[in-house]
């Protein structure tokens, strides 16, 4: 990977199980940007590789679009659609990861959202629900009138990082017409 990484200073890392975007920092040194795990351990990997159908429904799109986020991650983004597209798969990623996971920062939401509204999430669709219109609702927010702009973006990408909901990130403008992004994620 060093010789690699050193002749153009990304490299995507792989033991079939883990798949890490190696990239550089402000100061030029190695950092690791974004991952994808296809099972926890590897017995599970295995396990899962005995069985492919179910492992390409499990992770089939969401793989895709990690690959696809890895191959443009250095790509100038001049086509607002394009914005688009990085935004609903990293919104799509989230809800991925907040699905069946246990947040208790978000029990206080949930709580204030159903008082709010005078309704309850119920059961498991209520709970996908509650998680689907949460993580809606905060990207919903980095389109709205008032919060253009690569500043404001990079904002509220932070705070979706900052609460365990994306990756640490970063969105700035090259120019007034187009935009880089930046996921970088720390050691976990």
């Amino acid at each position: 990977m060093s010789k690699y990484w050193g002749k153009y200073r990304q490299v995507l890392v792989t033991n079939y199980r883990d798949f890490v975007l190696v990239g550089q920092d402000a100061e030029g040194k190695p950092i690791k940007l974004e991952s994808y795990r296809l099972a926890e351990t590897e017995s599970a990997f295995w396990a899962a590789a005995a069985h492919p159908k179910a492992a390409a429904e499990r992770h089939g799109e969401r793989f895709i679009e990690y690959l696809t986020r890895v191959l443009l991650h250095s790509a100038v983004l001049t086509d607002p659609a394009d914005v688009a597209w990085f935004l609903a798969s990293y919104a799509r990623e989230a809800r991925a990861r907040i699905e069946g996971a246990d947040l208790p920062p978000l029990t206080a939401v949930r709580k204030a959202l159903q008082e709010a509204l005078g309704l309850t999430f119920e059961d498991r669709k209520g709970d996908h629900f509650f998680r689907s219109t949460l993580v809606q609702t905060l990207f919903y927010g980095l389109s709205l009138p008032g919060s253009s702009g690569a500043n404001s973006i990079s904002r509220q990408i932070e705070k979706l990082g900052s609460i365990g909901i994306l990756p640490r990130a970063t969105f700035a403008s090259r120019s007034s017409e187009s935009y880089f992004m930046k996921w970088p994620i720390p050691d976990s």
